[in-house]
């Protein structure tokens, strides 16, 4: 991940809300155990937050070439997943607008 300079000390801050990063950056969130694949023993996903001006706002439509960026953005975090060992699927998560995904990372034991 660092070396796609998607790791929070590379995101730039800025704005009146404290913490709000305006660089591209990824999150781990915590999947839970039912969504695991089976024999896994890691399973989180990873979500892209594009720069500022790639992001969608609430009642607004895309920016221009947005959706193609996070898509790329995606198999590049993807790549160097797989790179590292993990397994990478692509999914789009419930209560999430349509489109939207993020990648869910699993490992498994060697004897799996």
């Amino acid at each position: 991940m660092e070396a796609t300079g998607l790791t929070p000390p590379r995101a730039e801050r800025h704005g009146r809300r404290r913490g709000r990063l305006s660089g591209e950056f990824c999150t781990v969130e915590a999947t839970p155990r039912d969504h695991w694949p089976k024999g896994a023993v890691l399973c989180v996903e990873v979500v892209h937050h594009p720069a500022a001006e790639y992001r969608w706002r609430f009642g607004e439509s895309d920016p221009p070439n947005a959706a193609e960026h996070r898509w790329e953005r995606l198999r590049t975090v993807a790549g160097v997943l797989r790179a590292a060992g993990y397994t990478v699927e692509i999914v789009e998560r419930d209560g999430w607008r349509p489109g939207q995904q993020a990648l869910r990372v699993a490992r498994f034991s060697p004897a799996t």
